[in-house]
């Protein structure tokens, strides 16, 4: 594919909760590459939402006590980075409930951090089960970790998975109050 044949990407609403579909796969795959649209990506993620922007910083904060190699954190973060960017260009218009309704989901959020720093193995574990529904959302953070973290791809793929994992916590725990 040439930069003249990428297709313009089909927004994705449900992602994460729905894998990427195959028609923006290619064109995710491509700019992916470029680490300037990762990090642009990830910091409109941020920006937008209250549950990446904590999120991140829970996830970074209990995995930093785990992990003593810098390299290990660094591709972990990575992941995250990827998995956030990934998600503000397919699906730019978030869910406030899920994103922003801080009051609501900043328990699930510490519950989540809660876990993780109890049983990293246990969770870890279950959120990459869970990512692995996603298969190509996880195959597009493997290439992009080959290019940016060669030889760490599957702690790119911790990091991706358990932010997806913490979306899928509060989605369900809103989907539950809102009933």
């Amino acid at each position: 594919m040439s930069i003249v044949d990428i297709q313009p990407l089909t927004p994705q609403e449900r992602f994460p909760l729905e894998d990427i579909s195959p028609d923006n796969v290619e064109t995710l795959a491509l700019l992916l590459l470029n680490r300037d649209i990762v990090r642009e990506g990830s910091t409109m993620a941020d920006r937008n939402s209250w549950l990446y922007r904590i999120g991140r910083r829970t996830i970074s904060s209990v995995l930093s006590r785990y992990y003593e190699d810098p390299t290990h954190l660094s591709a972990v973060h990575n992941g995250i980075e990827a998995f956030e960017a990934m998600s503000s260009l397919i699906a730019p218009v978030i869910d406030n409930n899920v994103h922003n309704n801080a009051l609501d989901i900043h328990p699930t959020v510490l519950q989540f951090g809660a876990s993780l720093q109890e049983n990293i193995i246990h969770t870890t574990y279950r959120a990459a089960d869970h990512f692995d529904e996603l298969a190509n959302a996880k195959e597009l953070i493997i290439e992009q970790a080959q290019r940016f973290q060669p030889g760490y791809e599957d702690y790119s793929v911790i990091g991706a998975s358990l932010v997806c994992e913490l979306v899928h916590s509060v989605t369900e725990t809103m989907a539950h109050k809102l009933q």
